[in-house]
């Protein structure tokens, strides 16, 4: 899943940094944008607007299972304008 989500941020413009963990940290255009709209599909994101050098990024927990992974790839692609 992380792989699948990674390349798809990539695919959209985004940095992906590399990391072994369950979830993807990603620098994009607007954060709070994409923020929002994921969170207005249902989706949670996290980002991190008060801290200088994170300003730009997001962070993506990975979903367990193929279902949750096509909902955030899906509404990843809805919200491609925040992305960069």
């Amino acid at each position: 899943e992380r792989v699948l989500l990674a390349e798809r941020l990539r695919a959209l413009g985004a940095r992906v940094a590399e990391s072994g963990a369950n979830f993807v940290l990603a620098r994009v255009r607007d954060p709070a944008a994409l923020a929002a709209s994921m969170a207005a599909g249902g989706i949670a994101i996290r980002s991190y607007g008060g801290k200088p050098l994170l300003a730009d990024a997001v962070r993506i927990s990975c979903p367990c299972d193929e279902e949750g992974l096509g909902q955030v790839l899906a509404a990843l692609d809805g919200a491609r304008e925040y992305v960069a």
